[in-house]
């Protein structure tokens, strides 16, 4: 239950975000983070991690490289560079502009304009 602007910088660690109101910005390096019902704008930068977002609502900026990302009923804007990576987004609604190069997708449930680019790699639309 946070409520404000929120500026994050974690160093190999575990992040667990639940409940949080309002502009979070979080640069997390070499570490797992879980952000659930997440409200408002959200711009995460992440390197060599893996991320959970479950319920996230609001505009969504992620850029992410070498890690594994599972997103799951988003809503809104969602615009995300990902490199060398496997990504599942499931239930998204909204605009998705994704930018994958060497990684493995697989889309499901998807709602809204696609648009997608992807160099050398694997994508398994469901």
């Amino acid at each position: 239950q946070t409520t404000g602007d929120q500026h994050t910088h974690n160093v190999h660690q575990t992040i667990q975000s639940q409940q949080a109101t309002g502009d979070q910005h979080t640069h997390n390096e070499h570490q797992p983070i879980q952000l659930q019902q997440t409200i408002g704008d959200q711009h995460t930068h992440n390197e060599h991690q893996t991320i959970q977002l479950q319920q996230t609502t609001g505009d969504k900026h992620t850029h992410n490289e070498h890690q594994t990302i599972q997103l799951q009923q988003t809503t809104g804007d969602k615009h995300t560079h990902n490199e060398h990576q496997t990504i599942q987004p499931q239930q998204t609604t909204g605009d998705k502009y994704t930018h994958n190069e060497h990684q493995t997708i697989q889309l499901q449930q998807t709602t809204g304009d696609q648009h997608t680019i992807n160099e050398h790699q694997t994508i398994q639309p469901q």
